[in-house]
């Protein structure tokens, strides 16, 4: 999950591009061994699946690009959080 929220800041930062930040995620994702955990994150890779291939098309960024990254990755972070925590047997 480190790896994780190390790529998003980079992407944050400016050292990674919104095409290799996807990439990441959806490889990331696929070797952490939650199928809930999965589903969820295809939901966020779609959204910003979506922003990149219309960016990638020559369409140029607008504000609610940035705005919906930005949620994207809101949810992926709370996701990490939700997910890295350790289980407490009481919630089951």
């Amino acid at each position: 999950m480190s790896v994780l929220k190390s790529s998003i800041d980079d992407f944050r930062q400016g050292r990674m591009s919104l095409n290799t930040l996807v990439g990441r995620i959806e490889g990331l994702a696929g070797v952490i061994d939650d199928i809930g955990f999965q589903d969820a994150v295809d939901e966020v890779v779609l959204s910003l699946e979506q922003i990149n291939a219309a960016l990638l098309g020559g369409r140029a960024k607008m504000p609610s690009d940035d705005e919906a990254i930005r949620a994207e990755l809101e949810t992926l972070e709370g996701l990490v959080t939700r997910y890295s925590r350790p289980v407490n047997e009481e919630e089951w």
